[in-house]
């Protein structure tokens, strides 16, 4: 079996070719899984062969390809390792323990485990990975596991875990991968203390308390709309003297109801005291004289009406 060696980003071109009779068919395997395959030809004794192209070549490519060839006959091939150098960069689909993300919320006494899983060819080994610990300062120190803190490297997988968590340990943590090939990679995480939260009664009351005032506000606005609907109003009514030469003390206006006729009269008490009136002026530029009311007026509705035999009228009656 060949072994090939790139790096990755680079090209690679993978040549598969055979003869035989009857003519073989060909096929490309990666780890088993085909990849490529072409049919045999018609021509006797004929090159069966094709081309595999893998531009660029990532990390995931590496792996064992196999070309093989088959008729009636038998089967051959030819296998061949495909090893890509690759620096580090994180799992995308990686497992988190007990953080979301890269930033865990922990109370103090409780505990948190930070969980970093790798994708690097060749794997770097333990000192590899470096975890460090930074203060507000900015000042970063390495971090050795010990009864609280316990650091554990498998392969390439790196956790991190803090128990009893102080007060020191908030903030913000560093770890940094290194396998020789390109560039370190950096990972970072943040410790942070829960935020002060309502509890869970307060929080009812919270919701609730908004919902209430709505519900008192429709149901004075509907009281208010039925009050107004069923209550009579006081209809003022302004009233200036027929004649300058005529002392009106009171004036009841009483409306004469048809032959069958309804009890229900309603009356309206009008202030005199309420009332203002100008002066009114006659045709001759001569100015009438305005009659003060001093006691109150009644009035009775003159909505009803009468038949053609006994039309309403109204009557001016001085007591």
């Amino acid at each position: 079996m060949s072994h090939i060696t790139i790096t990755e980003n680079d090209t690679i071109v993978l040549h598969c070719m055979c003869n035989g009779f009857p003519p073989p068919s060909m096929r490309l395997l990666k780890d088993n899984i085909n990849l490529e395959e072409k049919n045999s030809s018609t021509a006797k004794n004929a090159i069966n062969s094709f081309r595999h192209v893998i531009a660029p070549v990532k990390c995931h490519h590496l792996g064992q390809y196999i070309c093989l060839a088959s008729n009636a006959i038998g089967v051959t091939g030819k296998e061949l390792y495909l090893d890509v150098l690759c620096p580090v960069r994180r799992l995308h689909n990686r497992e988190v323990l007990s953080n979301s993300g890269n930033v865990a919320i922990s109370a103090m006494d409780g505990g948190v485990t930070f969980e970093f899983r790798a994708v690097a060819n060749p794997i770097p080994d333990q000192s590899g990975f470096i975890w460090r610990k930074c203060t507000d300062t900015n000042q970063c120190r390495v971090i050795t596991s010990t009864e609280r803190v316990h650091i554990v490297t498998d392969g390439t997988i790196s956790t991190l875990t803090v128990e009893n968590i102080t007060e020191s340990d908030y903030g913000m943590y560093i770890l940094q991968v290194d396998n020789g090939i390109g560039t370190s990679h950096v990972e970072i995480y943040y410790l942070k203390a829960p935020d002060a939260s309502i509890p869970d009664y307060m929080m009812a009351v919270v919701i609730a308390g908004p919902i209430a005032v709505v519900f008192l506000a429709i149901i004075v606005v509907m009281c208010y709309k039925y009050k107004r609907r069923n209550t009579t109003g006081i209809v003022v009514i302004p009233m200036v003297d027929i004649a300058s030469t005529v002392d009106v003390r009171q004036v009841v206006a009483r409306h004469v109801p048809s032959r069958e006729r309804d009890d229900n009269v309603i009356y309206h008490e009008i202030n005199p005291q309420s009332l203002i009136r100008e002066t009114p002026i006659n045709e001759d530029g001569a100015t009438m004289s305005v009659a003060t009311t001093t006691t109150p007026v009644r009035y009775e509705s003159l909505m009803r009406t009468g038949s053609a035999e006994n039309p309403p009228y109204t009557e001016l009656m001085e007591k």
